[in-house]
């Protein structure tokens, strides 16, 4: 069994199955206790704090051996959230968001091909495998 986390219907999915229950029921927890979940700034650790009872409603959870992961940006204030929602770091640099437009004005912008993302500077394709470092 996975969580995958590459999207937000993905994730609804991914959870409903984990909690043998159905979608609807994760939505409608992550909708009433996102203060809560705000609140704990998605600590792993905290997520002891919370009551799961209603999300869990008694089912057997099944075990997660695989996560898919994508990176998710951390935001400047709980408004942003509420107005633009998680982004994953591709989303935050290909759509229009404070990030994207304060990278824009430095020249950078960013598009992503399915697989990566990929970084312009002034319309000019930044060839990053060939600088040091990792991606």
């Amino acid at each position: 069994m996975y969580l995958n986390t590459l999207g937000k219907n993905e994730m609804y999915i991914s959870a409903a199955e984990i909690l043998e229950t159905d979608m609807e029921v994760v939505k409608k927890f992550v909708i009433e206790n996102a203060d809560e979940i705000v609140d704990y700034h998605y600590d792993e650790h905290n997520i002891e704090q919370m009551n799961l009872d209603s999300l869990i409603n008694g089912n057997e959870t099944k075990r997660i051996d695989t996560l898919i992961v994508n990176h998710i940006t951390p935001r400047e204030s709980k408004e942003s959230i509420w107005q633009e929602g998680l982004l994953t770091l591709s989303h935050a640099l290909t759509r229009k968001t404070a990030l994207s437009d304060y990278l824009k004005e430095l020249g950078f912008t960013f598009s992503f091909d399915e697989k990566q993302i990929v970084m312009s500077m002034n319309d000019k394709i930044v060839e990053v495998e060939n600088k040091l470092g990792t991606n």
